[in-house]
């Protein structure tokens, strides 16, 4: 920001033309951030604010030359799988265009209101939204090449998300006190937001009405107070927290009980398994199945009658609307009495008797129909999103039980 509001020495923009080069092939974020300098950069020559020498136009070629091959390598660092499943992970955060509903009109405007609330933070979404625009027109009139420099990175990332090459996907139902959910992907922006943001609330402060810097105080406490009080009131963060779960199990666990594990927890299964005080015969790793959800009590059901059962279950999972972890805990709940269970919502053991249940009548394809077909689900493709690691519903090897 200061070499573009200033005629700024060689050097500067030599240093800032090395180091934007060498910064590509360690940040994605880079690229967007490089390309809103050199917009600024031209809306400042355009303006007639700096001239146009020749070391601006040498580090604008250095972050060309680099950046180009470095989004070569990028995407073509994934197998085609890879790539197949990352296209539909972030299938929602890609621009529709040309628009053929009303919802992909709505696209662009609904993501801009996402970002205020995730990954800014802000549960008084609207309001963070009005006043960043104030900000705009008060930068757009004052400071035109610093608001080009802070947000063109936001409209170069609509491009790539038309362009199928980077997500743009940000949170608008509900709120995530603990951190970002898809804009995590976004998170680069949050300070250039945050600068026009104060720019906004800055311009109601020093207003000479009295009416209007009460208004502007009121804002600048509404903007912090909120987001400060959404994240203390969560306190102590304890996301996906194993302790409880390890000390049920080493405190209570007998010979001859078994330990099935979902397939959410299998990554802190591997990682901590010197914790977990079950040999590997009294071990099954649960499979992923979505959305054939009902895969997973024909796991459990082959426990039936084979006394006590641990069910260990860490990252669970909301497949379209479905919370796997807790239909399975309830399925367990009717089949058999449960004899205790420890841990958060989001990483828990249960514990059942299942000695007296009976195997379930008829076949289990009878028992546990097949699922239902969702047309807009690839089965495949989100299966093979379960944890990263996983194959998906009908692929040999899902369950491993030693």
């Amino acid at each position: 920001l200061r070499i573009l509001a200033y005629d700024a020495a060689p050097r500067h923009w030599l240093r800032l033309g090395v180091l934007g080069a060498l910064a590509v092939w360690f940040s994605q974020p880079a690229l967007f951030i490089l390309a809103g300098i050199a917009l600024a950069l031209a809306v400042a020559v355009a303006r007639r604010r700096i001239p146009l020498r020749w070391p601006a136009v040498v580090a604008c070629i250095l972050w060309l030359v680099s950046g180009v091959p470095s989004i070569w390598v990028t995407l073509h660092s994934l197998a085609p799988r890879e790539r197949l499943y990352m296209r539909s992970f972030w299938s929602d955060g890609f621009w529709p265009l040309p628009p053929r509903s009303l919802a992909d009109l709505a696209w662009p405007f609904e993501n801009l209101y996402g970002i205020f609330r995730d990954p800014l933070g802000m549960p008084v979404t609207a309001f963070g939204l009005g006043i960043f625009i104030l900000g705009v027109i008060v930068l757009a009139r004052r400071r035109p090449v610093a608001l080009a420099a802070l947000v063109a990175p936001l409209g170069i990332i609509y491009v790539a998300s038309a362009l199928r090459i980077y997500p743009f996907d940000t949170t608008v139902e509900g709120f995530n006190k603990i951190a970002a959910a898809n804009g995590r992907v976004l998170l680069f922006l949050v300070p250039g937001l945050i600068l026009v943001l104060v720019e906004g609330v800055m311009a109601l402060v020093v207003s000479p009405l009295a009416w209007v810097r009460r208004f502007g105080y009121a804002s600048a406490a509404l903007l912090v107070g909120a987001p400060l009080y959404y994240a203390t009131a969560a306190l102590p963060y304890s996301p996906q927290d194993l302790r409880p779960v390890f000390r049920a199990m080493e405190q209570g666990r007998r010979d001859g009980d078994a330990l099935y594990v979902a397939y959410g927890a299998r990554q802190a299964f591997e990682w901590y398994r010197d914790r977990i005080p079950f040999p590997d015969s009294a071990i099954t790793l649960g499979g992923c199945h979505r959305p054939a959800w009902r895969e997973y009590m024909r796991e459990v059901d082959a426990f039936r009658g084979r006394g006590r059962l641990w069910v260990m279950v860490s990252h669970p999972a909301a497949i379209h609307g479905l919370r796997e972890m807790v239909l399975l805990e309830e399925y367990l709940d009717r089949i058999a009495p449960k004899l205790g269970r420890w841990g958060s919502k989001d990483a828990f053991v249960l514990l059942y008797d299942m000695s007296r249940v009976a195997p379930p009548p008829g076949p289990p394809a009878g028992w546990h129909p097949g699922p239902r077909r969702l047309a807009f689900a690839d089965t495949i493709t989100i299966g093979w999103s379960c944890m990263g690691v996983f194959p998906g519903p009908g692929v040999p090897g899902t369950v491993v039980s030693p």
